[in-house]
């Protein structure tokens, strides 16, 4: 532990890649508490610990899917932008994968089974097309 410390101390790198993973892990906690927090306010509702399991892991289940789908199109436009703009490649891989600003927890949502649904392709063919992102805003 004290190889660890001195180590952290000294290394500028090190460190870096220490706060890296905490501002990741503080990064999901507020996702966590963000989709906690849309139905009704309050963090965790229920009143046994039965529905107390069930809440925490349907927000778990919803952080993880918000994830996935982010990672999803990060990695595609990742693969897009590596053959046609390194550069442009390389500022993508600083993104992360959880954020959800553009996600709206708020609404009411209707599923049903309809002639065409929209596919993830599709989405991001849209964002390749239809628009060129602002990689120094996005990395800020």
């Amino acid at each position: 532990m004290t190889d660890y410390l001195l180590d952290y101390i000294d290394s500028k790198e090190i460190r870096e890649v220490v706060q890296g993973s905490l501002n990741r892990g503080e990064s999901y906690q507020q996702l966590s508490s963000t989709i906690s927090k849309v139905s009704g306010g309050r963090m965790l509702n229920g009143k046994t610990e039965i529905e107390l399991d069930i809440n925490a892991e349907s927000i778990r289940l919803i952080a993880n899917a918000v994830i996935f789908y982010n990672a999803t199109i990060l990695s595609e436009l990742h693969q897009h932008y590596r053959a046609v703009h390194p550069d442009k490649a390389k500022e993508i891989l600083r993104f992360s994968p959880v954020a959800w600003q553009h996600i709206n927890f708020i609404g009411k949502y209707e599923f049903y089974n309809r002639v065409s649904l929209l596919t993830i392709q599709e989405v991001i063919k849209k964002l390749i097309g239809d628009f060129e992102i602002d990689f120094s805003a996005a990395s800020q």
